[in-house]
C-alpha cells in the first residue's frame, strides 16, 4: 500500500512539474514576442529616419553641395536598417506562431498522454 501511494505521489509530482514547465515556457514565448514587437517599432522609426536622410543626401548631391559618397553611405545605412527590420519582423512572426501552436491546452481538454512508466500505470489501474 505504501508503495502505491509513493508511486501516486511521484506521478502527481511529474504532472505538476510538466504543468509549471508549460506555464514558464508560454510566459517566455510571450515575453519574446512582446520584446520583438517593441524592437520592430524602434527599427521601423529608424528606417523612416534613414529614408529621410537618404532623400536629403540625394537632394544635396543634386544641388552640388556634396559628393555622391554621402548618398551612397546613406543608402548603405538604409539598406542595413531595412535588413535588420525584416529580420526582426521574421522573429516576431515566428514568436507569434510558437504562441499559437505550442501554447498549453486548457485543463480538461488535453489529449491523454501515456504515463511515464508502465509501473505507475499498473498501480493506478488497480485502484
Amino acid at each position: 500500500m505504501a508503495q502505491s501511494e509513493a508511486v501516486q505521489r511521484q506521478a502527481l509530482f511529474a504532472i505538476k512539474n510538466r504543468s509549471s514547465l508549460h506555464s514558464r515556457t508560454w510566459k517566455t514565448r510571450w515575453s519574446t514576442a512582446r520584446s520583438s514587437g517593441r524592437t520592430r517599432e524602434v527599427q521601423a522609426r529608424n528606417v523612416a529616419a534613414l529614408q529621410r536622410f537618404r532623400d536629403l543626401a540625394a537632394l544635396r548631391y543634386k544641388e552640388g553641395a556634396t559628393i555622391y559618397l554621402e548618398v551612397a553611405n546613406a543608402e548603405q545605412s538604409l539598406f542595413n536598417a531595412q535588413l535588420a527590420y525584416v529580420a526582426t519582423q521574421s522573429q516576431l512572426f515566428r514568436s507569434y506562431a510558437k504562441l499559437v501552436t505550442k501554447r498549453p491546452v486548457a485543463a480538461g481538454s488535453q489529449r491523454r498522454r501515456p504515463l511515464a512508466s508502465s509501473r505507475v500505470a499498473g498501480v493506478l489501474g488497480k485502484e
